[in-house]
C-alpha cells in the first residue's frame, strides 16, 4: 500500500489536533535543574512537582505517533474520511502481542467517540469491541451495541440483533467498526466462523461502512476465509523494531516524554542494541524497560536512562518503590 500518497492531508489533520493551547512552561527559575532541552516544553513545570508527580507521568501510557504508525493512521484517516463506497472496504493490522495494536484502535476511538447529537452528518463516530473470547455471532452483535451503549436484551434473536445493530450504527452516524484481537476469530469452530464473518460482511454492505481489524498474525488466516471479505481487506504488518532511523525516530520522540532531569540519548545505536537485546523488539517490553529504569533514575538520583542498568536487570522492581496497589 501507497501510505506515503496521501501524507500532505494527514499532517494537516494531524497538526489541528496539536495541542496549541499549552504553551512551553520554563522551568530555568529554579537552579537544581539543568537545561531541560531533550524533554517537551509542557514537561518543565512537572519537573517542579513531588516525585511522585514524576513517576505517574513515565507509567501513563502514551501514543507516540512513529514511522510506521504515520503510515497506518494515513490509511484510516482516509477509511473513515472517504465518501461511502458501494463496495466498502476494510484494512487489517497485524502485528505481534505487545505491537501497539489495541494502544492504536483506543487510540482511534479517543480520537473519534460515540458521543454527541445522534444523526449529526458532522459528527464522526467510531465503535470499538473486542473480538477476545466472543464464540457466537451473537456475542458479536452484543458487544457492538455495547460499544455503542444501546441496550442489550438477551432474549432477542440473532436476526433481531442484527437488526438493531444496522439502525443503531446509522442512526449515530458510525464511519467506521473496529474490531480489536482478531486473531479469535480463526479458533472459533468452523461454521460459526462463517456465521461471524457473514455478519461482519453484511454490516458492511448494508451500511456501506469500513471496518479496521487488529490482530496477530491468526487474523489473516481468519479473514481468508471468507473470498469476498479477503478480497475487501488490505492488510498492513507492523514489524518488530529493529535498529535503525526509525526506531531512533521513536525513541527521540519517546525520550521528550521522560521528565528526567538528564539527557538518557535513548537513540543512541548502543542504547538501541540493548534495548532490542532485551525485548527482542516488541514494543511494550520496550517501554517496560525503559520506563522502570527511568523510575529507578528519578529515585536513586542518577536521573537518566544508561545501557548499563538497561542490559543489567539492576533495576529494582516497582513494586519495590511504589509499594503494593
Amino acid at each position: 500500500m501507497n501510505t506515503a500518497k496521501h501524507a500532505a492531508e494527514f499532517n494537516a489533520i494531524a497538526a489541528q489536533l496539536a495541542d496549541a493551547a499549552s504553551p512551553p512552561i520554563s522551568a530555568s527559575n529554579d537552579p537544581t535543574l539543568s537545561p531541560l532541552e531533550h524533554i517537551d516544553p509542557r514537561l518543565h513545570k512537572l519537573m517542579l512537582a513531588p516525585l511522585s508527580a514524576r513517576i505517574r507521568h513515565v507509567l501513563t501510557d502514551v501514543m507516540i505517533m512513529h514511522p510506521h504508525m504515520v503510515g497506518v493512521c494515513n490509511e484510516v484517516e482516509w477509511l473513515i474520511r472517504e465518501p461511502n463506497r458501494q463496495r466498502a472496504r476494510g484494512l487489517i493490522i497485524i502485528a505481534d502481542w505487545g505491537n501497539g495494536k489495541s494502544a492504536y484502535a483506543a487510540h482511534v476511538q479517543a480520537r473519534y467517540p460515540c458521543n454527541g447529537a445522534l444523526g449529526d452528518p458532522k459528527q464522526i463516530r467510531t465503535v470499538m469491541l473486542s473480538m477476545s473470547g466472543a464464540r457466537k455471532t451473537k456475542d458479536v452483535l452484543n458487544r457492538i451495541l455495547e460499544g455503542t451503549g444501546a441496550p442489550i436484551s438477551r432474549r432477542n434473536s440473532t436476526s433481531d440483533q442484527q437488526f438493531l445493530v444496522i439502525e443503531t450504527l446509522r442512526r449515530m452516524n458510525c464511519r467506521l467498526l473496529v474490531l480489536d484481537e482478531c486473531q479469535d476469530v480463526a479458533e472459533i469452530a468452523e461454521r460459526e466462523q462463517q456465521r461471524v464473518l457473514e455478519s461482519l460482511k453484511y454490516t458492511m454492505n448494508t451500511l456501506r461502512m469500513p471496518i479496521l481489524a487488529l490482530g496477530t498474525e491468526p487474523a489473516r488466516k481468519a479473514f481468508k476465509v471468507d473470498p469476498h471479505l479477503q478480497a475487501r481487506f488490505d492488510f498492513i504488518e507492523l514489524p518488530r523494531w529493529e535498529v535503525g532511523e526509525d526506531f531512533k525516530a521513536f525513541l527521540d520522540a519517546f525520550e521528550l516524554c521522560l521528565p528526567l532531569k538528564y539527557p538518557s540519548n535513548l537513540s543512541d545505536p548502543k542504547m538501541q542494541e540493548a534495548l532490542i537485546k532485551i525485548s527482542g523488539g516488541i514494543l511494550d517490553k520496550i517501554l517496560t524497560r525503559i520506563r522502570l529504569v527511568a523510575v529507578n533514575a528519578m529515585v536513586d538520583g542518577t536521573e537518566r536512562v544508561t545501557v548499563d542498568v538497561v542490559l543489567g536487570g539492576c533495576a529494582r522492581p516497582l513494586v519495590d518503590i511504589l509499594g503494593p496497589r
